[in-house]
Order: structure tokens, then C-alpha cells, then sequence
């Protein structure tokens, strides 16, 4: 693009600030302005003095003028170049602060345009970055480190799932273990799968003693020193229980035979030896018979009672007489003593 073509742009160049030269007022704040009204002074004081007079006056006037103008022009030429040149300190010095910022977090007071020490704005959000970076990186370590650590920590869990030893694994530098045996929960496992081992092992011996009366010296808790030991505990005591119930049993089957029977067969898983039965249920036995005399006896008795009676009131009235006939005669009235007698065990006095 051309010079011209830029300085006819719509964006062109922005008109030149000539009231640093003059505002166009004799009491203009300009620098011409200023320098003029020294100027007119100075020759005020020369005209007045007849120092400077008629056409002289003009004369010096407009020399006057023209150096004004031409001084005024060149001090703000100087002054812009002043400018530019503080302007050009003041990046330098805060070019300064910039790289001095690379270096450290504080900076001198007045060396740049901060208003504070403390640093800030880009350089600090960068640094602050950097840092947040430092300590994700310083995460990441500490990471990778843990995940190491664990590793390693597998690696012994992982012996210890084939081994007692942990000497070589220990020896390598893994984990954190310091005993040379598994412990924590691979030991309490161990200890646990070991118990169990045990109790399915005694389990076993509790079902051989289900149909045994020994075992191998080897199998269960208790020791042994033969080929085989004798089995003893709940399950002998069992057995025992069994047989005397089994006794028991047999020996209840006796006693219910002999409620209808006079004679029991032998049998060995009993305890009765003889055929007979005797006991309490031979005693109930001849009790029984005892009270079926009894009543018999009674019976008769009775009867006999009520023909005597009956007799003694005809004998009475003189109707009824002893004979053979109705068995009243002494004989059969000695034979009915005898047969009474006989049955309470009393023997007759001339006997």
C-alpha cells in the first residue's frame, strides 16, 4: 500500500496537536505564546529605554519573532525527543522489572511502573502456572511412586499365596514387609484354611466312627502310636448309648411277653438267663391269682353264709333238719372247716 493511499484512508493519519506551539491567543498557553510575550517584554524595555526606535523596532520585532518561532518549534522537537527518550527509560527499566521478574518474586520499588513489589500480572499467573505445574508433576511422582510401592506390596501378597518365605522377596527390595513370614490376614487365611482342614479331617473321623471302632493313628487331632487307635468321645458314648438301649429294648420285649406267657425265651441281648418268669411280674403273677381266689373264696362264702341262714332260721321254727341231704351233717360240715382252714394255712389241732 502507498504512502498516499494510507494518508487518504478512512483511517488516516490524526492531525498534529499545535497547541503545545501556540493556542492562538496573545495569552496563549503555547510555547511560541509563551516565549513571545517574553519577547514583547524585553523589547517593551528597549523601546521604552529609545534603545530600539522607528523602523528598528519592526525590524528587531519581526527577527525576534521569527527566532521565537524557530526556537519554539526546536524546543518542542527536543522535548518530544526528551519524551520518547524517558519513555524509552522507562521500557527499559521495565524491561528490567519483566527479566528480573524470570528470577525472582519481588521487585525494587521505582524501578518500573509497579505500584507494588509483590509481583503481579502475567509473569505472575505464569509463575503461579509453573508452580501448579511443579506440584502436578511432584503429584505424578509421588503417584508413580505409590503405584510402585504397590506393586511391589502384590508381589508379596502374591509369594505369600505359595509361600512361607518371604526372605527373597524382602531381599529384593519389595513391599513394606519386614517379617520374613507372611502375616496380617495371609496369615490369619492361613491359619484359617488350616482350621479348616483340621475340622473337615476330624469330621471324617466323626463318620468312621459311625461304622468303626478305630481309626488310623494318623487321621484326626489326638496322637497315635500303632497302626490304628481305638475311637473314644460322643461317638463311643453313642454306641454305648445305642447298645444299652438296644438291651433295653429287648429286655422291654421280655416283659411284654411275660404279661401273657409263663415262659421267655433266652436271649443274649438281654438279661434274663432263665426261661421262667420270675420278678416283679412273677410276684404280680401269683398276687393276680391270690385276688382270683379270693374272690372265689369270698364268693363261696357268701353263698355258703346265706344257705346257713337260711337253714338256721328253719332249725329255728323247727322245719329244717341235719342230714346228708342238705350237707348240714358233721361230716360235711368238717370237711367245709378243713377245706377253709386249708386255704389260711391253719392246721387242725389233732393233725
Amino acid at each position: 500500500m502507498f504512502l498516499s493511499q494510507l494518508l487518504t484512508s478512512e483511517a488516516g493519519l490524526a492531525a498534529p496537536d499545535t497547541s503545545r506551539l501556540t493556542t492562538g491567543a496573545l495569552a496563549g498557553t503555547g510555547v511560541f505564546d509563551i516565549l513571545m510575550r517574553t519577547v514583547k517584554l524585553h523589547l517593551t524595555e528597549e523601546f521604552t529605554s529609545e534603545r530600539i526606535t522607528g523602523q528598528e523596532y519592526s525590524t528587531v520585532y519581526l527577527g525576534a519573532m521569527t527566532a521565537v518561532l524557530q526556537q519554539s518549534v526546536a524546543y518542542l522537537l527536543n522535548h518530544q525527543q526528551e519524551e520518547k527518550i524517558i519513555a524509552e527509560i522507562g521500557l527499559l527499566r521495565q524491561k528490567t522489572v519483566t527479566e528480573l521478574a524470570h528470577t525472582d518474586n519481588t521487585i525494587p520499588a521505582g524501578l518500573g511502573f509497579n505500584g507494588d513489589t509483590v509481583l503481579e500480572g502475567l509473569l505472575a499467573a505464569q509463575i503461579s502456572l509453573e508452580s501448579k505445574k511443579e506440584d502436578l508433576v511432584d503429584k505424578e511422582i509421588l503417584k508413580a511412586t505409590g503405584e510402585t510401592d504397590l506393586v511391589g506390596q502384590k508381589i508379596v501378597t502374591e509369594v505369600a499365596q505359595t509361600s512361607d518365605s518371604l526372605t527373597a522377596v524382602i531381599a529384593a527390595g519389595y513391599g513394606y514387609s519386614v517379617n520374613t513370614a507372611p502375616q496380617g490376614f495371609m496369615k490369619a487365611q492361613q491359619d484359617k484354611i488350616a482350621g479348616e482342614e483340621d475340622l473337615i479331617e476330624q469330621k471324617l473321623v466323626t463318620e468312621l466312627a459311625q461304622t468303626s471302632d478305630t481309626k488310623p493313628a494318623s487321621l484326626g487331632q489326638e496322637g497315635g502310636s500303632g497302626a490304628t487307635t481305638a475311637l473314644a468321645g460322643v461317638a463311643t458314648a453313642q454306641k454305648g448309648k445305642f447298645t444299652a438301649e438296644i438291651e433295653l429294648l429287648s429286655q422291654k420285649s421280655i416283659s411284654e411277653l411275660a404279661q401273657t406267657a409263663d415262659t421267655v425265651p433266652i436271649d443274649t441281648l438281654a438279661l434274663n438267663t432263665n426261661t421262667a418268669v420270675t420278678g416283679v411280674l412273677s410276684k404280680q403273677k401269683l398276687l393276680f391269682a391270690k385276688q382270683t381266689d379270693g374272690f372265689d373264696r369270698d364268693a363261696e362264702q357268701k353263698l355258703t353264709k346265706m344257705v346257713l341262714d337260711t337253714w338256721s332260721v328253719g332249725a329255728t321254727l323247727g322245719t329244717a333238719t341235719a342230714s346228708d341231704v342238705n350237707r348240714l351233717d358233721e361230716a360235711n360240715t368238717g370237711a367245709i372247716m378243713e377245706k377253709a382252714m386249708a386255704g389260711i394255712s391253719v392246721v387242725p389241732i389233732d393233725a
